[in-house]
């Protein structure tokens, strides 16, 4: 019953019962994967590496690179051989992703493959150059070159040939070996170079040429791409991707060998080659030609798979809707549609090769596989579970570490990438951006409909401007559907709106998409029916989800619901936890109008109450009684009434009396026009709960808004109007509005957060808030610890000891007065904070009278390089203090990792700084003191608020009562960060201009000794004064060349 929509829902089906023949074993894998991460790593661009790094050895950034691609291959082969459906990247996409992470994902791979294409053609040309250079001495021009290789590529893909893999594996492995007989060769029989020189180890310079070589992950894209022609996949993927990974840093690191035993750097793209030296047993002139033959026929295997695959994406692009629906693949039009695609595919090619600089290329291609990975994984790493089977191979631990560390990695490694290639990204994405808002979000959600939603589509009927309001009965409890689809049959007819009846089925991911159909349509046939007595007019829909909550989220935000109806009968519904229910996830998220509904309205209904507490949500449930009495009351509407009431429980005076009249005049004021209907009315009780049952009593419905609670809460869906729920004999219904304000983006922000962590006991809460009551209270033993911490820190900072400093760092028992400090904050419980922060004061107090003592008492008064690194605080420190914190509060919450404290103690550093304050304070060294004494406020300020947002996140919450103490205490701390955090700002400035000025002094005095009498083996650089600098510098001289008096005078000029 699915409409037409321009892709039919069969064409589709038949798409998804395609099966493939398993007949890739794991040496046909490692060799696709291997013609790309050792393709255009080694063959390719080993000479962009080259002449990017300049003196950095290549070994070092190659094992960097397969250290940093690890987690993202494993977390690739976690998922690739047990989550069904199409056997590419886009697959793993549409798995969990929404519409806009396909599109993004989609997006990002086309961009991609056309860099990869022309990179690959480029490849092929610089060993076509090599050999005409060898042979006829001539030399052509490369991108010229690169773009008849792509157009003579397209023509014979579109042949339509089909792989020889036999043929491919031999050729992809011949290369191999002749690539290593290369690089052996050169390692065992190194040639001589002209200008030889010292390559250096570089950091920062070994992240960037890393980040680069990320390049290679399009090995593992490549895998992934025929994930469901491997053999025995479970036991095939992981090895085959470890083994193209591993291989890749192998060679790579072998290559990097090779260059630092030539000692000089090559000139040309194919370095190796240059490099090559004559053998006894093979002559260069057969080595160069085999490694170009090999080369060229590698990088041009490469480029027809490659092409290959961007017909792949762009085909799965417009099955998803993205693109037009001619582009499709399918098997009646294949030819046809594959020629414009490849036409399409070698005009973006060609002109990326004729306009983009070969390093901004490489660039760009190492940044789309990260990306890809880091924006797959993003749904999951927010999940509390993996949707996955528990018998799978691999099984990652510590979920989700490795999806966080995968997603790091994607998302900031490329950041390490400078250069003008990021105006390449900023117009992709926009063009990307601007397509997506015109005209594939639009399409996307239809295909997207016509996948996971049986039935008849409404919003595809609906033109873009039919405002009509929608009304959505989501059907979890069968028990509650007749009274649901009443009431939703009701508010449709009385608004004059649409109703729409939505059952969410959740099957395992291993089941293939065509079976899930299948059970889906079954399933809407018997509960269309059922829908059809219960509400003619209603409209039944089944979706296929993960779970219910998004079943239900993604279904009110493609049919712009208004109104979202669900039951609840006071138990669990199916599919909940223990951490949250799906009551709680859909009322933080669903951006309608919600009604839970608890028992069954009656045919009519003549009295309805609404009770009031001056909340945001009461004029919602007023509306609704308005709405409902109307629609229900007999004979004329205006026999209906509706009771506003507000329950005060203190004595009536004239203050309470006023504050009461306030908040009913609060409600009403979402009343437009006058309603006789409307009685107000104040309501003296003993409680609030007893006043709201004592008058439910005698009314049809009782309407309430749901709990208001603050962004730090664990749930919106409990407290009071549950209680009463669950109490109340009468139909109870209560309402949430729609929040569209500001808040509600930090209660999304928040929920991210809270969703991703564990969850506490009330018995462990109570345990570990007991435990912190304890350790607020200074005792005898926190006294002598303190005191001996802060002697071992001062001795420890004297000797300019490092051990010596760790040791006093975990003997200190400070940080657990300050986490009972920010547990008190959590509680809203002033005695225990006022209990912790005395401790915390005369903590403070006698570490640094002890460093004072013991500075006093020390012969050495000279301050070392340890206590001068604890005087300048910048940003970096500030960061360091706000992930101890929470470090510091998660692992005193939790048991299964209560063996992290010692190191939490060690990142903290509290001691230290007081005790280089009191060194300061005994050596009359105000300005050393100060800055210890900002370091020391720094990690105070930022452990107390990162513990308390971890305490939060964890499940530990104030009573209703004490939540104004909680607010007040945290807009303290941040007002405290806030000034710290400019007056680290400043330093932090500072600190940088000082150290790019002694950069700079110490690479012009290298530089000039370098390259005119000597060999610079050690240099160091201390500022002296404000303009002046020291410079002592260990060299080697040559003999019989010293720098001349004028010399001297021109290079103390240039410094």
């Amino acid at each position: 019953m699915s409409p037409s929509t321009g892709t039919p829902k069969n064409t589709l089906q038949k798409q998804n019962t395609v099966r493939f023949s398993r007949f890739l074993r794991l040496r046909w894998v490692v060799a696709l994967g291997i013609s790309i991460s050792v393709g255009i790593n080694i063959f390719v661009l080993l000479g962009v590496y080259i002449q990017t790094a300049g003196r950095q050895s290549l070994s070092a950034p190659f094992l960097l690179m397969g250290l940093l691609a690890l987690p993202i291959v494993l977390t690739y082969a976690e998922r690739a051989a047990v989550i069904s459906g199409s056997g590419d990247i886009l697959g793993l996409a549409a798995h969990r992703g929404g519409v806009w992470l396909i599109y993004a994902v989609g997006w990002l791979l086309m961009g991609g493959y056309a860099v990869l294409i022309a990179l690959l053609s480029w490849g092929v040309a610089v060993h076509l150059n090599i050999l005409t250079e060898y042979f006829f001495n001539l030399s052509l021009d490369l991108p010229l070159l690169a773009t008849v290789i792509i157009g003579f590529s397209v023509l014979s893909k579109s042949s339509g040939k089909r792989r020889d893999w036999k043929s491919l594996v031999r050729y992809i492995f011949l290369a191999l070996i002749v690539l290593l007989l290369v690089i052996f060769h050169d390692l065992v029989n190194p040639a001589e170079a002209e200008n030889p020189i010292d390559f250096l180890g570089n950091t920062r310079q070994t992240i960037n040429i890393a980040a680069m070589m990320m390049a290679g992950l399009w090995g593992i894209h490549f895998i992934m791409n025929v994930r469901d022609e491997v053999h025995r996949p479970t036991k095939t993927l992981l090895p085959a991707m470890l083994l193209t990974l591993g291989l890749g840093v192998l060679v790579g690191v072998l290559a990097g060998l090779v260059i630092v035993s030539y000692g000089a750097l090559p000139r040309t793209y194919a370095p190796l080659i240059e490099i090559i030296s004559g053998g006894k047993f093979i002559p260069r002139g057969v080595m160069v030609i085999g490694y170009a033959l090999f080369g060229g026929v590698i990088s041009l295997i490469t480029l027809g798979i490659a092409i290959g695959n961007s017909l792949d994406v762009l085909g799965d692009m417009s099955k998803y809707g993205f693109l037009p629906t001619e582009w499709q693949l399918n098997t009646k039009k294949y030819v046809n549609t594959s020629i414009k695609l490849l036409i399409a595919i070698s005009f973006f090619s060609i002109l990326i090769i004729n306009t983009i600089p070969i390093i901004s290329m490489v660039k760009l291609l190492a940044l789309v596989p990260l990306w890809v990975a880091a924006l797959i994984h993003l749904p999951d790493a927010f999940s509390a579970s993996l949707n996955l089977p528990e018998k799978r191979f691999p099984k990652l631990p510590f979920h989700p570490l490795f999806l966080w560390l995968s997603i790091a990695i994607g998302f900031f490694l490329p950041l390490n990438l400078k250069g003008s290639y990021w105006w390449y990204v900023a117009i992709w994405a926009a063009l990307g951006g601007f397509y997506y808002a015109a005209y594939a979000r639009k399409r996307g959600l239809i295909v997207r409909q016509q996948e996971v939603l049986i039935g008849e589509l409404p919003s595809s009927a609906l033109t873009p401007d039919d405002e009509r309001y929608v009304v959505l009965v989501s059907i979890t409890n069968p028990k509650t559907a007749p009274a649901l689809l009443d009431i939703g049959a009701r508010l449709a007819q009385a608004k004059d709106g649409v109703l729409l009846a939505l059952n969410v089925l959740s099957l395992p991911d291993q089941i293939p998409v065509h079976l899930q159909q299948q059970s889906a349509q079954k399933t809407w046939e018997d509960f269309s029916r059922a829908t059809q007595q219960a509400a003619g007019s209603a409209k039944a829909l089944v979706r296929l989800a993960p779970d219910t909550e998004t079943g239900i989220l993604e279904t009110i935000k493609e049919e712009q619901v208004d109104l979202l109806l669900i039951g609840w009968e006071g138990e669990r519904l199916p599919g909940e936890t223990d951490r949250m229910s799906i009551l709680d996830l859909i009322i933080r998220r669903a951006p309608c109008d919600i009604a839970i509904l608890r028992g069954a309205l009656p045919e009519t209904m003549e009295r309805t109450l609404v009770t009031t507490a001056g909340g945001p949500h009461a004029p919602v449930a007023l509306s609704m009684g308005q709405l409902l009495t109307a629609s229900t009351a007999k004979g004329d509407a205006k026999d209906g009434q509706i009771l506003l009431e507000t329950v005060v429980t203190e004595y009536l005076d004239a203050e309470q009396k006023n504050a009461a009249n306030a908040r009913i005049q609060k409600t009403l004021n979402v009343v437009t026009k006058p309603d006789s209907r409307i009685v107000p009315r104040i309501v003296e009780a003993d409680s609030v709960k007893e006043g709201i049952l004592q008058a439910a009593q005698n009314v049809d419905l009782l309407l309430m808004g749901v709990s208001e609670k603050g962004f730090l809460e664990q749930a919106f869906f409990g407290g009071l109007p549950t209680e009463v729920a669950l109490a109340a004999n009468t139909p109870t219904m209560l309402l949430r509005k729609k929040n569209i304000s500001a808040a509600y983006s930090m209660d999304r922000i928040w929920d991210a957060i809270d969703s991703s962590t564990p969850v506490l006991t009330l018995d462990r809460q109570a345990e570990v808030y007991r435990m912190m009551s304890e350790s607020a209270q200074p005792s005898i033993d926190f006294f002598v610890l303190i005191t001996l911490a802060a002697a071992i820190a001062g001795f420890g900072l004297l000797q300019n000891s490092a051990a010596v400093i760790i040791g006093a760092m975990l003997v200190a028992p400070l940080m657990s007065p300050i986490l009972a400090m920010a547990m008190s904050m959590v509680h809203g419980n002033l005695r225990l904070l006022l209990t912790a922060a005395e401790a915390t004061a005369k903590g403070i107090f006698m570490a640094i009278m002890v460093g004072v003592i013991v500075t006093i008492v020390s012969p050495i008064e000279t301050a070392t390089p340890e206590i001068m690194a604890r005087t300048a605080p910048n940003l970096l420190d500030l960061m360091v203090a706000l992930a101890s914190g929470a470090a510091a509060g998660y692992a005193i919450s939790r048991k299964e990792v209560a063996a992290a404290l010692p190191g939490v103690a060690i990142a903290a550093a509290l001691v230290p700084p007081l005790c280089v304050v009191g060194y300061g304070i005994g050596t009359s060294q105000l300005g050393i003191a100060g800055g210890s004494l900002l370091l020391f406020a720094t990690n105070l300020i930022a452990i107390i608020l990162a513990a308390a947002v971890t305490f939060l996140a964890l499940g530990f919450t104030p009573t209703r009562s004490d939540r104004g103490e909680l607010m007040r205490g945290l807009k303290v701390t941040l007002i405290s960060l806030g000034a710290v955090a400019a007056i680290l700002a400043l330093t932090t400035i500072s600190t940088v201009k000082q150290l790019n000025l002694e950069v700079k002094v110490k690479t012009l005095f290298e530089n000039e000794i370098v390259t005119r009498v000597a060999k610079v083996m050690e240099t160091s650089v201390q500022r002296r004064g404000r303009n002046g600098f020291i410079i002592r510098s260990t060299v080697i001289a040559f003999a019989d060349e010293q720098l001349s008096p004028e010399e001297f005078v021109a290079l103390e000029k240039s410094l």
